[in-house]
This record gives structure tokens, C-alpha cells and sequence, in this order.
């Protein structure tokens, strides 16, 4: 195998933190949050001049995927960190919300192992770019579950032990972790 020669160099250290959010997006902006909630220290990185992936980007205006028919009754299925950014966004006017006319879509359970790159330590991938399916792709690329992805990775960071990896996480404390910051998860069905 042909090999390139790349001499040792310093490089400038920017700043020391727990955890670096790579993208702005839904995932992004939850990810970040929750963990600086918990008290890491979080870099956000987004290689565009503003936040909001595509929704700010392509100029979608509306966030789909946030509610679900449960029983036949329309309710919010992503709640938690999605909650603080709507009702920001509500109290300066710019979110018109009209739950009795959301469509409600189908929505399926995120299993922890599609954020957890196999073969990979210390990296977790939330949002469109997680493993899953084509099938799967359809519905967990929608804003609503992009903010679950990026909810559970940005709250799941800080809970990690020294010398242990995103793999071996704790899911049912990292469920409960969820579920005290409001994230619906549905355990009728469980």
C-alpha cells in the first residue's frame, strides 16, 4: 500500500470541552443543549453562517414529525429540549401552532445502537446521517426525530464513565434521563 510522509506539527488548541456538536440542525441544537444542560462544556460547530439545517436552509417552514396518533388521539411524541426551542420561538412570534390541524405521522422507536457507529469510540452520529434503513429513513429524517436523536446523544455524553464507551451506555438510566426532561417515550407498548 502506497503510503504519503505528513511531518509533525503544533497546532493551536482552540479551547478544551466535553462534548463537540458537529452540525446545527435539529440534532445539532438538541444535542448541544442537553448536554450543557448537564453541565458539559459544549462546542457547537456548524460550517454555515446559522443555525437550523435545513428548515433555515431550504426554507422549510413548518417542523414535521412532532406530533402522533397514539389510540387514535392526536399528541406531541417530541417533547423535552424541542419544547424550550418551540416555545422560544413562540414567545418572539415566530411560531404559529395549531395542533388541531397537525397531520400526525407515523413515527417509530429509535433504538440507542443506530446512534453508535460500530467500530468507532467516543462518537455518536444523531440525526439524518444515522444508521438506519431506507425504510427507517422515511420517517427519522423528519425534524421531530432528528430532535429525539439529538436529545438522547447531547444527554447521554455527560453520563459517560471514564474509559467507557457510547456502546456500553446504560439505556434504561438514559431512558429515565429522558423521560425526567420531558422526552415522551411510549411505554404502553413496552
Amino acid at each position: 500500500m502506497a503510503t504519503v510522509f505528513e511531518p509533525a506539527r503544533q497546532l493551536p488548541v482552540f479551547g478544551a470541552f466535553d462534548v463537540v456538536v458537529i452540525g446545527g440542525g435539529p440534532a445539532g441544537l438538541a444535542a448541544s443543549t442537553s448536554a450543557a444542560t448537564r453541565g458539559a462544556k459544549v462546542l457547537l460547530a456548524e460550517r454555515y453562517g446559522f443555525l437550523g439545517g435545513m428548515g433555515t436552509a431550504g426554507g422549510v417552514t413548518n417542523f414535521a414529525g412532532l406530533y402522533g396518533r397514539r389510540n387514535g388521539v392526536m399528541r406531541s411524541v417530541v417533547r423535552g429540549a424541542a419544547d424550550e426551542l418551540l416555545e422560544r420561538m413562540e414567545s418572539l412570534g415566530g411560531l404559529p401552532r395549531n395542533e388541531q390541524s397537525a397531520q400526525g405521522r407515523a413515527y417509530n422507536d429509535l433504538p440507542w445502537r443506530m446512534l453508535v457507529p460500530p467500530n468507532v469510540d467516543n462518537l455518536l452520529i444523531a440525526g439524518r446521517c444515522a444508521s438506519m434503513t431506507h425504510e427507517g429513513q422515511s420517517a427519522a429524517r423528519a425534524s421531530g426525530a432528528c430532535f429525539v436523536m439529538g436529545q438522547a446523544a447531547g444527554t447521554a455524553a455527560p453520563m459517560l464513565a471514564s474509559n467507557q464507551w457510547f456502546a456500553d451506555i446504560n439505556v434504561p438510566a438514559l431512558q429515565t434521563a429522558l423521560t425526567a426532561d420531558g422526552v415522551y417515550l411510549d411505554h404502553e407498548n413496552t
